[in-house]
């Protein structure tokens, strides 16, 4: 049996995602970074502490950022803009509907780093559960 190994890669000849995997799975992910940039601009004026308001701008522009990246991406993937605008998950809008009313600074800075390094515990965000699918980009 050979093994063929490129750029550092495993198992090259193994078939990975099916195109319509990753276009579900790059529309999850480009939901929940819009959801995220809308989530911290919400909470940016209210905010007393000059930290968290720091914090909440950097996560604004970082999620915009890779919002823009994702939609590009899908739509280089022939995906139709009202599929890449509308919600993927009715699940995925309940979540992030729920963190939107947090109230006090302790609460919002709780929501986005549970929403931010816990990706696996988000419902419907991967379809196939595996480890190595969990990494968050940051």
């Amino acid at each position: 049996m050979t093994s063929f190994k490129f750029a550092g890669l495993g198992d090259v000849t193994r078939v990975g995602l099916s195109v319509h995997s990753a276009v579900d799975r790059l529309l999850r992910l480009a939901y929940i970074e819009r959801r995220l940039m809308f989530l911290a601009a919400a909470h940016l004026s209210p905010v007393p502490e000059r930290d968290l308001k720091l914090l909440l701008g950097r996560l604004q522009y970082y999620a915009g950022e890779r919002c823009h990246g994702l939609h590009t991406r899908l739509r280089q993937m022939r995906t139709p803009k009202s599929r890449v605008e509308g919600v993927p998950d009715e699940r995925l809008q309940i979540l992030m509907d729920e963190a939107l009313p947090a109230g006090s600074s302790r609460e919002i800075a709780e929501t986005i780093w549970w929403l931010l390094r816990t990706p696996g515990r988000i419902p419907g965000l991967l379809k196939d559960d595996k480890p190595a699918c969990r990494r968050v980009y940051l």
